[in-house]
């Protein structure tokens, strides 16, 4: 993980860092825990094709990744220290080979 902190990352390039280790690293489980943990589940059902997506390897996955996140984050901008967090979390399992099945609770 040789990627800058994210203190010293823009609002946007913060943003734009979780979206990649979503769209790397999320399974559906992913972002029904993250964004009930965000009080944001809301946003999985209005855009009920973003959970479509991460099944289907849809191409308007990552557009769909960035409007969940730039929502949740609009509604609270603190917000978005949690999501790097729960994403963090789940990119440091992947990367030790124990992501399948692990539940990251507590963001």
């Amino acid at each position: 993980m040789n990627e800058p902190t994210s203190t010293s990352l823009s609002h946007e390039a913060r943003i734009l860092r979780v979206k990649k280790i979503a769209l790397e690293h999320f399974k559906e489980e992913h972002w029904v825990e993250m964004t009930s943990q965000v009080g944001c589940s809301d946003l999985l059902e209005m855009r009920d094709e973003a959970l479509g997506s991460v099944s289907w390897g849809d191409d308007a996955y990552a557009a769909t990744v960035l409007k969940i996140l730039s929502a949740i984050v609009q509604r609270n901008p603190t917000d978005l220290d949690r999501l790097e967090l729960y994403a963090d979390k789940c990119l440091a399992h992947a990367e030790a080979g124990s992501f399948s099945g692990v539940t990251l609770t507590r963001i």
